[in-house]
């Protein structure tokens, strides 16, 4: 018999001590030790971690892969626009911090170089109001224009040099402005943006020069 036997068949065996009291003891025991060891140190496996901090290069609605930044999206137009120039804003009336750019390229029916880029309210409009939305567009002169043609008389104006129409809905509100220079139709629409603020921002518009985004 080992000596833990002889031990518990000793003192259950003691007068007034019983065998169910001796296991009653051991078991308390066994408690008081697993709570010692849950405050003592809980396994870390169990522990969920804090979520990293994002890097200030991810978008708000990030999965894990940086996106191109602004600069990093007109710079990569401008390297394949074939020579047509590619003409970005220098001026917005909202800050970095408050948009979203998406950026596209194609290549018109006519085989030519085309491209837009979409500035949208990355803070999300109220429900039931016009979202802040800037679309910069740039086509052959051989295709149709894409933007989006309001009805009314259209107000002539000069932008950069060019002779310019602007349409709009100042209900919405909303404007389209058209001009060209050399090949290219070159379009700016724009929702929930003021007719002063849509001016301003056409005048804004330089050519970039190089892959970077930097503009003349």
């Amino acid at each position: 018999m080992s000596d833990k036997q002889q031990w518990i068949q000793e003192e259950g065996t003691k007068p007034g001590r019983k065998l169910n009291e001796v296991m009653a003891v051991a078991g308390l025991a066994a408690l008081l030790v697993g709570i010692v060891l849950i405050f003592a140190g809980p396994s870390r496996m169990g522990i969920r971690e804090p979520p990293a901090t994002p890097s200030t290069t991810f978008s708000r609605n990030d999965s894990g892969t940086p996106l191109p930044t602004e600069t990093e999206i007109w710079g990569g137009i401008w390297s394949r626009a074939n020579g047509a120039a590619v003409l970005r804003p220098t001026w917005l009336p909202k800050s970095k911090d408050e948009y979203e750019v998406h950026p596209g390229v194609d290549t018109s029916p006519d085989g030519s170089f085309s491209y837009h880029v979409s500035y949208d309210d990355a803070l999300r409009s109220v429900p039931g109001t016009t979202l802040w939305n800037v679309l910069f567009a740039a086509d052959s002169l051989e295709v149709p224009s894409r933007g989006v043609m309001f009805g009314g008389v259209p107000e002539m104006l000069t932008i950069r040099g060019h002779a310019a129409e602007l349409t709009g809905n100042s209900g919405l509100p909303g404007w389209v402005l058209v001009w060209s220079e050399g090949n290219y139709r070159y379009t700016i629409q724009a929702f929930a943006v003021s007719r002063e603020d849509l001016l301003r921002i056409a005048e804004s518009l330089a050519p970039v020069i190089d892959y970077v985004g930097n503009t003349r």
